[in-house]
């Protein structure tokens, strides 16, 4: 079943730039070696960005909607801390991508999701 709400991936500039030319992505090293695309709810952005990401200085947000994915694909698993995570056993097209962002950390090499989505963020919760 899919949600009205997306989820987002979160790609480093490398990787939104090659999945541009190359009009799909098969996922990040991780990605391929776990064998699905890891995907996060609104919710669990800020976590996944501290975990993974706080060495980037900038990255890309793609919000991608549920309902342009393949159904039976689209898996939601126990993951961190025993929470739900949207996993994605395909690949992902552009016209998945519902919207990107590019996002930057701060100073201190930290990211402010509420920031970046403003108004969006709240709703997605």
């Amino acid at each position: 079943m899919h949600q009205k709400t997306p989820i987002y991936k979160i790609l480093s500039n490398e990787d939104w730039e090659r999945f541009q030319k190359q009009g799909v992505y098969e996922g990040s090293v991780l990605d391929k070696s776990d064998g699905y695309i890891h995907m996060s709810a609104a919710s669990e952005l800020q976590g996944t960005l501290d975990k993974y990401y706080v060495e980037s200085e900038s990255v890309i947000l793609l919000a991608i909607k549920t309902e342009r994915l393949d159904e039976v694909s689209l898996k939601w698993e126990s993951s961190r801390g025993g929470a739900l995570f949207p996993h994605y056993y395909a690949s992902l097209t552009l016209s998945h991508v519902q919207w990107r962002k590019l996002i930057r950390s701060d100073d201190y090499g930290s990211y402010n999701v509420q920031s970046h989505l403003g108004r969006n963020y709240d709703r997605f919760l």
